[in-house]
């Protein structure tokens, strides 16, 4: 993979009402903790760009909430505090190195290009 390629990666948290989803966002991208939040119904998107391996990253964050789903996907868990900033930046961090060497792999399998005619005119045959 070209190092200076962007890549795009979506990360999903998961997690039940009220745990601190919304919290955990706002420390990591903008370094800041509000005591009071406004229950977030929906998707809550915000975008942060970091840079794993000389690779640019562009991870937007969308937030979900799904009962095991780390374990049944064999996705890293971890617990984090947005309050204290534990384990916040770790997370995310690890996350995306993770991705990214998904994506490389994928990436592997990819060509450029598929011509679906060739480049010289057909022969004509006469009789």
């Amino acid at each position: 993979m070209d190092a200076s390629k962007k890549v795009d990666l979506k990360i999903i948290i998961i997690g039940a009402l009220g745990v601190g989803k919304t919290s955990l966002l706002h420390q990591y991208v903008h370094k800041t903790f509000y005591e009071d939040y406004r229950t977030t119904l929906g998707a809550s998107i915000l975008t942060k760009v970091v840079a794993v391996d000389n690779t640019p990253l562009k991870l937007q964050v969308p937030k979900e909430t799904a009962a095991a789903w780390c374990k049944e996907k064999d996705i890293p868990y971890f617990e984090v505090s947005a309050k204290n900033n534990i384990n916040v930046a770790e997370a995310f961090e690890t996350l995306a190195k993770q991705a990214l060497t998904t994506v490389r792999i994928f990436e592997s399998y990819l060509t450029d290009s598929i011509k679906l005619t060739p480049n010289d005119k057909p022969k004509k045959s006469c009789c």
